[in-house]
């Protein structure tokens, strides 16, 4: 009898993992993405071969001297030159489905978080990454679809089931599509019985164009950039029947407008997946993790970051945000993308972002302890490495983005 279609979940056996370079060594001046990838790339390598993607031979050649001089042996490791846009592989890479214990790849579409045309000139590598991507390692492709979708926003527990935001699958990115037709596309192509529908992401992780979230100084702040709705920014499969799910304290809550909105989506989601059962028809359990306390960091113009703006001001259209607003012409605050539920699971490792080395926040400090204990306990047989991740994060994502597995 054929087997049926499987996609496997992150926290079974990995064998490869790929990582794209920053294409920026510092968005903002003193907070270096470089170091944070050579921090996952000597972490993972313990635990599976590692795939480094750069976006040109000049960038290659800096890349290997760099990583000599961290004392990271390069045979360990193999290299590409390809011309991404976007150094978050999670969301464009391909999606592994094992057929008959074979492991194959699905074809989507990719229109850069639903911000851009699907045809703007950088995107269209991103949509061939996939496949380049998996015909590097032999792996043929095991289906195709036209729908829109990202990585980021699927966690599988590896039995059938999907967990996704629904606003983003059909909103965002396929506004002609309906619910039924998403749904049995992704049952067609991932083999699943059941997709949990969560309304909404984290408002952090919200359309980065809509336009200012507060001021900081008398100066606008803004997200810095964003997956415009992404699950694995708060809630994640860490075993076939548990989730992590981020929590906003009604303390946060009461002292921020930002928090207010968070807790009141992350609210929605536990309601809804505590009234959940699994395919199995086990009832879901569900561990909170805290959602990090928002730290502000000042854009100048000497910054890559600034200049991100502008290039992206260019391409909107009237040049305005969504809310009629004028992009910045003077120095402003950005918002990082920072998530405690962003952690990479890979065979007997967690990368797990943290923040209070950098931020010096007391209340960091205690998120950071908070969330290594409840994942030491989670995965008491794995080693929890906690990484510092800011500088990541300032890009729109983290460890998890900034990375995919291939699964055994």
């Amino acid at each position: 009898m054929k087997c049926p279609k499987r996609i496997r979940a992150e926290f079974e056996e990995q064998k490869r993992l790929f990582v794209t370079w920053p294409l920026e060594k510092e968005l903002v001046c003193g907070f270096d993405c470089e170091q944070v990838t050579v921090r996952i790339i000597k972490e993972a390598l313990s635990e599976v071969a590692v795939h480094i993607d750069v976006y040109d031979s000049e960038m290659l050649d800096y890349v290997k001297n760099y990583l000599k001089n961290e004392h990271v042996h390069l045979e360990k490791l193999s290299f590409r030159v390809y011309p991404y846009a976007i150094m978050y592989p999670r969301d464009f890479g391909p999606e592994i489905v094992f057929e008959e214990g074979k492991p194959t790849w699905i074809d989507f579409d990719f229109n850069a978080y639903g911000l851009f045309r699907k045809n703007c000139f950088w995107n269209q590598d991103l949509i061939e990454y996939a496949g380049k991507t998996a015909s590097l390692f032999a792996i043929e492709k095991g289906g195709s679809s036209r729908l829109i979708t990202e990585g980021g926003n699927h966690e599988f527990n590896g039995q059938g089931t999907m967990i996704s935001i629904l606003e983003t699958e059909k909103d965002k990115r396929n506004p002609l599509w309906t619910t039924e037709q998403i749904e049995r596309e992704f049952k067609n192509h991932f083999g699943l019985q059941q997709i949990i529908w969560l309304e909404k992401g984290t408002f952090d992780d919200e359309n980065p164009y809509m336009g200012k979230l507060t001021e900081i100084e008398g100066r606008n702040c803004y997200r810095c950039a964003s997956a415009n709705g992404h699950i694995d920014e708060f809630c994640r499969f860490v075993s076939a029947d548990t989730v992590v799910l981020a929590q906003v304290s009604e303390e946060q809550a009461q002292n921020s407008q930002l928090a207010r909105l968070n807790k009141e989506r992350c609210d929605a989601a536990k309601k809804r997946l505590e009234n959940i059962r699994l395919a199995n028809g086990k009832k879901l359990r569900i561990v909170a993790l805290p959602m990090p306390e928002p730290f502000f960091i000042k854009v100048r113009e000497r910054d890559a970051l600034f200049s991100y703006f502008t290039f992206d001001e260019a391409r909107i259209q009237n040049h305005l945000f969504l809310d009629g607003s004028d992009f910045p012409k003077e120095d402003f605050y950005v918002l990082p993308a920072m998530s405690y539920c962003n952690f990479l699971m890979i065979n007997q490792k967690v990368l797990v972002q943290t923040y209070a080395a950098t931020t010096k926040m007391k209340v960091h400090e205690r998120q950071d302890r908070e969330v290594i204990n409840c994942l030491k306990q989670l995965f008491p047989d794995k080693e929890i490495v906690a990484i510092e991740s800011l500088s990541l994060n300032l890009g729109g994502g983290g460890i998890h983005c900034h990375t995919r597995n291939l699964p055994c």
